[in-house]
């Protein structure tokens, strides 16, 4: 996947519609794969492509960080604390 770059945008899309916010442990298996992809893009020294959909994803951040799952939005907050270069300008 990572060797096409725009396969990205649909495994981040069919990650965030198969998590379920209420199901604490899909959420943060999710959260997880979405870590282990950004944390490769990193390592690889590649940067997201220009079409991916940042709004759906962070339409995904926004319902996992209103949730009452402290865990879930902790692991979230890591997530976005360590990729912070890619969710900036």
């Amino acid at each position: 996947m990572l060797a096409n770059e725009k396969l990205l945008n649909v495994i981040v899309v069919m990650l965030v519609r198969k998590a379920n916010v209420y199901d604490v442990r899909s959420t943060y298996i999710v959260l997880s794969i979405l870590d282990d992809i950004f944390r490769r893009l990193r390592k690889m020294e590649k940067a997201i492509p220009t079409t991916f959909d940042y709004k759906f994803l962070l339409t995904g951040i926004k319902i996992v960080l209103e949730s009452d799952y402290e865990f879930n939005i902790s692991k979230l907050l890591i997530i976005l604390y360590n990729h912070f270069n890619f969710f900036s300008p």
